[in-house]
């Protein structure tokens, strides 16, 4: 079981319930990859999750980077980044989804994680995110 990490504090301090320390497992999702090699360093169970649910558009970007640098500087190499697909936004569409993709976009190109991806259906699908670190 790993311990509890400094992302809990930062949803403690701002009176959010929405962190969860849990691991979760999934199916590979580079399983079509015919690159062997990709596959073996993908991990196939999250090291930690961060819920955006009922986080401020504003706030969000910044949230997500703090979250990914400290991430890798706990060394973990893949984790969930969830923010919702929106059911409870006048529209019936996620408004964090765009933000924290673009966000994450700009990380890539920094390269300071290697990929993303949506998340598979059992994870929030639409709603979440993959995020694999380097």
């Amino acid at each position: 079981m790993l311990e509890k990490n400094i992302f809990a504090e930062l949803f403690e301090e701002s009176g959010m319930n929405g962190y969860d320390k849990g691991e979760k497992t999934f199916g590979d999702p580079d399983e079509t990859k015919n690159n062997s090699k990709e596959k073996k360093r993908m991990p196939s169970t999250y090291q930690d999750m961060l819920d955006l649910h009922g986080i401020k558009t504003v706030d969000a970007p910044e949230i997500v980077e703090k979250y990914i640098n400290k991430s890798r500087g706990m060394g973990y190499k893949f984790v969930l980044i969830t923010f919702g697909i929106g059911r409870n936004s006048p529209e019936g569409k996620s408004k964090l989804r765009p933000i924290v993709i673009r966000k994450l976009i700009e990380l890539e190109n920094q390269h300071r994680l290697k990929k993303f991806k949506t998340a598979d259906p059992k994870d929030c699908g639409m709603g979440s995110v993959y995020v694999y670190l380097r």
